[in-house]
């Protein structure tokens, strides 16, 4: 076996990575493998393994279609389109879903931009759209499971439920569940991708993240799309308008972080102190009036451009 080259890469003080690229293996089914080892102080904490796998010869797909099920599925009777539709794909499927899961991470490899916040929150719309679209509008299906909740409240005496209160709450609540989970899902997601950008930042590049994150915008178009949700939401359209509310919600989380980058790329730009981001954050986590001005610097950002003015003021 020829001899490993190693490559050594950035890591924190204390830390040692190295990686190489190992000889293609096997026919058909793995392409490279990329092999890290980490340590920490010479002793030795971590290995990981990523494998680009492929299926030049098909080698997959021709054992699944000579499997025993597709031979029984065929031995019922049934059609060569559903044989292969159902039982074959279905089942070839299931390496690349596992691949594509762990691939995912790779687009994301160079950096923390809008494409990444967008693909998120197009995911998220897509979804609530494809329930509203299936199913209608489910306001009057999450009325009935928080009633039910109520009244299962209501009926302990020793808690003092208010039930008129209750019941406001519900109506207030319930046209926002689905929009609300969706927008949850999608923070959710970019948190992640954020917390892999600061991790990789640290190995390989150093500040990378801080300055990915100070840049982040969004577009003129971008900004009108979303103050029109909010303006659709507004009318008393129906179902088209609860859908658009469901939209404006979700559209909320891009927004913010694009306003969460301005405050940070300004108050940099002017060498504030810390104390500045952390009472924001207090106040955000206290005042949800607070979160929406930092939306709404998100919207104006385009047209306020403010991270351009504090960097001209700093030069000044």
């Amino acid at each position: 076996m020829p001899a490993v080259a190693w490559n050594t890469l950035y890591a924190p003080p204390g830390y040692s990575v190295r990686s190489t690229t190992l000889p293609e293996h096997s026919a058909a089914s793995i392409g490279s493998l990329v092999f890290l080892s980490i340590t920490r102080n010479g002793a030795n904490i971590g290995n990981v393994v990523s494998a680009d796998l492929t299926y030049a010869n098909n080698l997959d797909r021709i054992e699944t279609i000579r499997a025993d099920f597709v031979r029984t599925a065929r031995a019922k009777g049934l059609s060569e389109f559903v044989v292969v539709m159902r039982h074959a794909v279905r089942n070839s499927l299931i390496p690349i879903v596992t691949l594509l899961g762990a691939s995912l991470p790779d687009v994301f490899q160079t950096g923390f931009n809008p494409h990444v916040d967008s693909l998120y929150t197009g995911l998220a719309l897509m979804l609530v759209t494809l329930i509203f679209v299936l199913f209608g509008d489910p306001g009057p299906w999450w009325v009935a499971r928080l009633e039910s909740l109520g009244d299962a409240l209501a009926a302990q005496p020793e808690l003092g439920i208010d039930t008129a209160a209750v019941a406001q709450f519900i109506e207030t609540v319930a046209p926002l569940m689905t929009g609300t989970l969706a927008a949850g899902l999608s923070f959710a997601a970019l948190s992640c991708v954020l917390l892999g950008r600061w991790w990789q930042a640290l190995l390989v590049n150093p500040g990378g993240l801080r300055k990915d994150f100070y840049a982040l915008r969004l577009n003129q178009v971008l900004s009108l799309v979303g103050i029109a949700m909010v303006g659709l939401a507004a009318l008393k359209f129906g179902v088209l308008s609860s859908l658009a509310l469901q939209w404006s919600l979700i559209a909320m989380v891009p927004f913010l972080l694009v306003g969460l980058a301005v405050v940070h790329a300004s108050l940099a730009n002017l060498k504030a102190s810390r104390g500045w981001l952390i009472a924001l954050y207090i106040l955000m986590s206290l005042l949800p009036q607070v979160l929406l001005m930092v939306i709404l610097v998100g919207v104006l950002d385009p047209w306020l451009e403010l991270r351009r003015r504090t960097s001209r003021a700093e030069t000044n």
